[in-house]
């Protein structure tokens, strides 16, 4: 794993108690243990890479904070799902929710797609990066072991996207062999690719 990445982690736990940052004008709060766009800036630009939304249902697999999924919901989705497999992300993601008053938008903690039932007119996921065990839950938003959350996800997302949907996957470059070869698996096409380098770090939205 590359030393930045320690770096921003240890940075997120240094917090003991939740905080605000802003982005576009709304303050956001982050919880403790959660996975932090106040050091790490791939969620803000997933917000800058959203498409209209309007009338739109959103999805959004590890939603951390929440940020894109609110985003998502004041952009005009007329609903809108987060889910988040950690406990913290998943009651982060609805204080967000709650304190932006948005009636419309939706929290699950669960896994990946398991409790997806609906079909939604676009989904998005920010896949972890690094192929190692994670060793705590804010360390998965980064880390997923041989890369076993981004197969499944993939292997799973059509049967959750409405006729016309679409998917964007956020992924690392280095590994984007193995993207590709996961997408032909499950018969998926990238339409289009938005990208954006920072401090050394190429972050990549493919949009399926």
């Amino acid at each position: 794993m590359l030393l930045r990445i320690p770096v921003f982690l240890w940075l997120m736990r240094r917090h003991r108690r939740p905080y605000d940052i802003s982005y576009r004008g709304k303050a956001i709060r982050i919880f403790p243990g959660v996975f932090s766009p106040k050091y790490d800036w791939s969620g803000k630009f997933a917000v800058d890479c959203l498409p209209s939304l309007h009338g739109k249902s959103f999805l959004e697999i590890g939603a951390g904070c929440g940020i894109v999924s609110l985003f998502a919901a004041v952009g005009g989705a007329r609903l809108v799902v987060s889910v988040d497999i950690s406990p913290n992300s998943a009651s982060n993601t609805r204080f967000n929710f709650d304190a932006h008053r948005l009636p419309n938008a939706h929290v699950i903690q669960g896994d990946l797609l398991a409790a997806i039932a609906h079909k939604f007119d676009f989904i998005f996921f920010n896949a972890p990066y690094y192929g190692e065990r994670p060793k705590d839950w804010l360390e998965r938003a980064v880390t997923d072991e041989n890369y076993d959350t981004l197969k499944r996800f993939i292997a799973d997302v059509k049967r959750c996207l409405a006729v016309g949907g679409v998917a964007m996957v956020g992924f690392y470059k280095a590994r984007e062999p193995l993207l590709h070869a996961e997408l032909q698996r499950a018969g998926l096409k990238i339409v289009s690719v938005k990208e954006q380098r920072r401090w050394g770090y190429r972050c990549k939205y493919f949009t399926l």
